[in-house]
């Protein structure tokens, strides 16, 4: 195995490894590592927050909360 990751639910890294350089991380995306944020997409994700910092580009019609990750339930 070249490299290892574990992280919490929320994205936090918790152990890893790396032999190889990788520039994905937590659920496949790329990780800022002078912001501490993922790339996802339209927004970036902060895992010590558990959001996402700015609001969903959808609206309210992804749910009530603009920022949330997941549905604040990133296990189901």
């Amino acid at each position: 195995m070249a490299n290892d990751y574990r992280y919490d639910p929320w994205g936090n890294a918790q152990h890893g490894s790396t032999t190889v350089s990788n520039w994905l991380r937590y659920a496949g995306q790329m990780l800022d590592w002078h912001e501490g944020l993922y790339a996802m997409g339209a927004r970036s994700y902060d895992p010590e927050l558990g959001r996402f910092i700015s609001e969903d580009p959808l609206g309210l019609s992804a749910g009530i909360n603009p920022y949330a990750y997941v549905g604040n339930s990133p296990v189901n």
